[in-house]
């Protein structure tokens, strides 16, 4: 199942932590309706902290992509 998939090879991280680009950002907002919802591997606060790091430690064009799907 794709939810499985997001989780096994943390999709989400890696899109908010690695070279993070402002538009791949912005079409993650599905990835993240779906990891909130999936109650088989609930969002842990790490990945909160991730995406939170990745709003103040990056460009201003990552941060307000961030912002705006958060």
């Amino acid at each position: 199942m794709f939810k499985d998939f997001l989780h096994e090879n943390q999709v989400v991280e890696l899109i908010f932590t690695d070279s993070p680009h402002p538009e791949l950002i912005k079409r993650s907002l599905e990835m993240l309706y779906l990891r909130a919802h999936d109650k088989q591997h609930p969002v842990a606060l790490q990945l909160t902290e991730v995406i939170w790091k990745c709003c103040t430690e990056r460009h201003e064009a990552v941060n307000k992509a961030a912002f705006t799907v958060l």
